[in-house]
């Protein structure tokens, strides 16, 4: 999948995640993280010997949800550091979730995630 098809699916998740009631807003949050961890993960990409093999693969996850989500929130937080591209689907989320967080991609890639 290509950038412009994981942030159109972003952008569907947000009204999803609008629309809500608060019963799924995690598991809605989760499902655009996880595109864009699969996309890394396509991509091979890893920062400091940290690969996606170390975070949410499938043979090694354990079983607790939240620590995974806050593990890949981690590795995405480090990734965008360093490669444009994950910097965009990042900003595309949270801009397209949270539209009044920031101000714009710079404010967002300059604080503390």
């Amino acid at each position: 999948m290509d950038k412009e098809d994981i942030k159109q699916l972003i952008s569907e998740l947000a009204k999803q995640h609008a629309d809500d009631d608060d019963d799924f807003y995690e598991l809605i949050e989760n499902e655009a993280e996880i595109l864009i961890f699969n996309y890394s993960k396509e991509k091979n990409y890893h920062i400091g010997g940290f690969t996606y093999i170390e975070t949410l693969d499938d043979e090694n996850m354990d079983d607790d949800e939240m620590d995974q989500s806050e593990h890949r929130k981690e590795y995405l937080a480090l990734l965008e550091k360093k490669f444009e591209d994950i910097a965009d689907l990042m900003w595309h989320y949270v801009s397209s979730f949270w539209p009044d967080a920031f101000q714009n991609k710079e404010d967002y890639l300059n604080t503390d995630q």
